[in-house]
C-alpha cells in the first residue's frame, strides 16, 4: 500500500486580523497498491505508477508560515521516495512553485532522481512577490489529468493513479479573471476522474 505522508504546515487563522499561525497536520499521497489474493496464496502486485504534481505557494503572504513550508517540501519528497521504495511503486514527480509567475522545478521525473537538501527546499519556497494561485493550480491540474490519461492508455495492465498537491494560504492577486470557482471546477473534474487532490493551508473552502 502506498502509505500517506504526514505534512505539518501552519494554518493562518482567517478569523483574526493578525493572521496568527496555528499548526495543522495533513495527509499526503494516499495511493492504494493492488494485491490479489485467493485462498492462502498471494499473487504478485499489479505494477503501479503514481503521477504526482506538487504546486507550492511562495508568494510574500506565505512568510507567516515561517520555516515550515521548506520543511514540508523536503519531507514530502523524502516521503514519496520512501513510499516508492517500500511499495514498489513508480512515482513520477513534478514540482511547480508560484509567486507573481509560475516556475517549474521538476517536470515528470522519477522521484528518485530528485536530489534536494533542506536548505535547497527552503530557498525554493522562500516568500517573495505576489500570488498567481488560481491560474497556476488550474494549469497544473490540467497537466496532471492529461498525464494520467496518457499513462493509462499506454499501460493498460498497470494501476495508474494521479495526485495533486496544493500548498497555499489561499490568497490570489495575479490570476486575472480566474476565480476560486474556476479552481473548484478544475478540482471537481479531476476528482471525478479518480485523481486525489490534497490541500494544505488556509482558506480551502474555495476548493
Amino acid at each position: 500500500m502506498y502509505s500517506p505522508t504526514t505534512l505539518t504546515l501552519y494554518l493562518s487563522n482567517q478569523t483574526q486580523s493578525n493572521m496568527s499561525a496555528q499548526p495543522i497536520n495533513k495527509k499526503l499521497s494516499c495511493i492504494d497498491a493492488v494485491k490479489r489474493r485467493r485462498g492462502n496464496s498471494v499473487r504478485p502486485a499489479v505494477p503501479s505508477t503514481a503521477i504526482v504534481r506538487s504546486c507550492r505557494d511562495r508568494s510574500a503572504s506565505m512568510s507567516s508560515y515561517g520555516a515550515t513550508s521548506g520543511a514540508a517540501l523536503y519531507e514530502s519528497i523524502e516521503g514519496h521516495k520512501k513510499n516508492s521504495k517500500d511499495n514498489n511503486t513508480r512515482v513520477i514527480y513534478s514540482l511547480t512553485t508560484f509567486d507573481t509567475t509560475a516556475q517549474i522545478h521538476y517536470d515528470s521525473v522519477d522521484i528518485h532522481s530528485v536530489t534536494m537538501s533542506q536548505t535547497e527546499a527552503d530557498e525554493i519556497v522562500r516568500p517573495q512577490n505576489m500570488t498567481r494561485l488560481f491560474a497556476t493550480a488550474i494549469e497544473e491540474i490540467a497537466k496532471l489529468r492529461r498525464s494520467v490519461k496518457e499513462a493509462k492508455a499506454a499501460n493498460p495492465n498497470e494501476k495508474v493513479v494521479g495526485v495533486f498537491e496544493l500548498h497555499t494560504d489561499g490568497m490570489d492577486n495575479q490570476s486575472g479573471a480566474l476565480t476560486s470557482r474556476d479552481l473548484n471546477s478544475a478540482v471537481t473534474a479531476a476528482r471525478n476522474e479518480g485523481i486525489t487532490c490534497i490541500f494544505a493551508g488556509a482558506n480551502q473552502d474555495a476548493v
